[in-house]
């Protein structure tokens, strides 16, 4: 239409000044992130398994919980380890910092690769 008022100019500077920090920051982060899909599926074959595990371990007894029941083990062992760290890190980093996001998603990925460990060879002598 004539008469529509134009856009107004845009600024040729692709970073704001002091934004290249911002930007490298961000994709250091982002980074991270990268991994948590190869955590989410450790995650689902750890609940496989031990649901798995529970189904073929022989129990003399009749037992009341069926093999579903212990993929609730993950998230009560979360429960429970979650106030166990805080006093730890607490401890080490002091009652106003906490530690960094990097160490808390790596740390996630010991222990998960611990358990899957344990699973692993649990599985090899049922």
């Amino acid at each position: 239409e004539e008469g529509a008022a134009l856009p107004p100019a845009v600024s040729l500077r692709v970073v704001p000044p002091g934004g290249a920090r911002a930007i490298s920051t961000t994709i250091a982060v982002c980074s991270i992130f990268v991994a948590l899909p190869i955590y989410w599926l450790l995650a689902i074959q750890f609940s496989t398994n031990v649901v798995m595990q529970a189904d073929w371990m022989s129990i003399p007894a009749p037992s009341v919980l069926p093999p579903e029941v212990f993929n609730n083990v993950n998230t009560l062992t979360i429960l429970i380890s979650i106030p166990i760290f805080e006093y730890a890190f607490k401890r080490v980093y002091g009652p106003k910092q906490r530690p960094p996001v990097a160490g808390r998603i790596i740390a996630g990925f010991i222990l998960m690769l611990i358990a899957m460990s344990m699973i692993a060879l649990s599985l090899i002598h049922i």
